[in-house]
């Protein structure tokens, strides 16, 4: 649970990610910048990420997933192959209370999700400021952290989110991704600026607390929700979800580097898959 869930207040904001005059850096070397959870500093590939495809009860990819917790894998993919997905089109508000370590959840009554159908899925834990990911560092698989802009690359640059993109053209994306959608978080926010400048037309939506799958042992049908959370002051803020739609301009204007937009809204088709299908992914 990241820290500015907090109902004392006690809330702060990670580290953010170096600037220069790093000692040592770890990792096979690349392109892209990330932390691990003591702080040091990693330069990694988009070739690195180890990722999970997430496939409904016919065998459609509808999203992604990077897991790096025990369990993520078995519990997320069981989530998304449930033949009955409510998320597709509504969401539940969830209170907790009682001991913050162990909070008692409470699922409200369903509303009607603010994606009009079944969105692309992009599963990953995060916090205010960052996203973690599983990354091949040359010694092992490690969850690393990185920023919302990295996260953006990195799914571009992905077999998997490519082949979810096809199957939901012209829809939303849903980032299953605790308080990346804070109204004090960055992470969201600029994953969904940088897929915008690169070309994306979908509206991004992240939870504002904490996200909560629900799919009870044997069941077959999931849901969807969010959990309330709190400001720095320690006041709440009710469960819900936050929206980045693209800017008005992105249909029309060119990418930064001149080429222009010619794709259908939602289609993604600037990702550009710089290794084969496979690599780090298991479909």
């Amino acid at each position: 649970m990241a820290k500015m869930l907090r109902r004392d207040g006690g809330a702060r904001h990670v580290q953010r990610m170096p600037q220069g005059g790093q000692t040592t850096v770890h990792g096979r070397g690349g392109p892209l910048d990330a932390l691990d959870s003591r702080g040091n500093y990693y330069k990694f590939d988009h070739r690195d990420v180890r990722a999970k495809a997430l496939r409904n009860d016919a065998g459609e990819i509808i999203g992604i997933s990077f897991p790096t917790q025990a369990g993520d894998t078995e519990k997320v993919t069981a989530w998304a192959k449930a033949p009955n997905r409510t998320s597709d089109v509504e969401v539940y508000t969830v209170t907790l209370s009682g001991d913050v370590r162990r909070p008692t959840m409470s699922v409200g009554a369903a509303s009607p999700a603010p994606w009009s159908s079944r969105p692309i899925y992009v599963h990953a834990h995060a916090s205010n400021e960052f996203f973690n990911i599983p990354v091949e560092t040359g010694n092992g698989v490690k969850a690393l952290k990185v920023d919302g802009a990295t996260f953006g690359e990195i799914l571009r640059n992905h077999p998997g989110f490519r082949e979810a993109s096809r199957n939901t053209p012209g829809r939303d994306g849903l980032l299953m991704s605790c308080a990346s959608g804070h109204p004090n978080a960055t992470a969201a926010a600029e994953m969904a600026q940088h897929m915008h400048s690169k070309g994306s037309t979908r509206t991004w939506h992240a939870p504002t607390g904490n996200g909560v799958r629900m799919h009870p042992q044997g069941s077959n049908t999931s849901a969807y929700g969010a959990t309330q959370s709190w400001d720095f002051q320690g006041n709440a803020i009710p469960g819900g979800f936050v929206s980045f739609p693209p800017p008005p301009t992105t249909a029309q204007g060119p990418q930064s580097s001149g080429a222009p937009f010619a794709q259908a809204p939602g289609d993604d088709q600037y990702a550009s898959s710089q290794y084969a299908h496979g690599y780090g992914y298991h479909p």
